[in-house]
This record gives structure tokens, sequence and C-alpha cells, in this order.
């Protein structure tokens, strides 16, 4: 087993609900309305719950000996802006493509 877990933030591993507009369009509105309500209640649900199980996970980690530090995420941004910029340089429309990522995360 680990003795140490280093909390960075850098990961988030969201799931989709998807359809294609053609299909959704074809569908009554009333369904069309009530796949939205489910999808917005089940996203309201999904954040709830993986707070919860997060904080308890950790809660276990902590009492089964690991060691649990916070990384220090500004050095990791600032270690990364090389990437940032080869990105920008070298992609057309890259720096378009980091400004809206960036905004998105804010």
């Amino acid at each position: 087993m680990q003795k140490y877990l280093s909390i960075t933030g850098h990961v988030y591993t969201p799931a989709y609900v998807l359809v294609s507009k053609k299909h959704f369009a074809k569908l009554p509105a009333d369904v069309q309305s009530a796949l939205k309500q489910c999808g917005k209640e089940g996203q309201d649900f999904v954040y709830k719950e993986a707070a919860r199980l997060e904080t308890e996970l950790l809660e276990n980690l902590k009492k089964g000996g690991i060691t649990v530090n916070t990384a220090d995420k500004d050095a990791f941004i600032a270690a990364s802006k090389p990437i940032y910029d080869e990105f920008a340089s070298s992609v057309d429309g890259g720096q378009d493509l980091i400004n809206t990522v960036q905004s998105l995360a804010k």
C-alpha cells in the first residue's frame, strides 16, 4: 500500500449523456423536456454524491495510515507554462483554445 497521497486537483473525469441533435429533435417536446429535467437532477445528485464520497474516501485513507498532502498547484501551473507557449505557437488557434479552457476552469 502506498504511504503518501498528493491532492493535485489536476484530473476531472466527467461522464456525459449524449444524443445527436437530429435524433433529439425528433422526440416529442414533453420527452425532450423530461430528459433535460432528468439530466439536470442527475447532475446535481452526481456532484453532491461525488463530493460526499471523495470526503469519505479521503478520511478512510487517512485512517488507514496514508499521509495526505496538498500539492502546490501554482508551482505546477508555472512549470507547465512552456508547454502552453509551445502549443499556442505551434497549433493554429492554439492560444484561443488555451484561453477558452482556462476561462472555463474559473
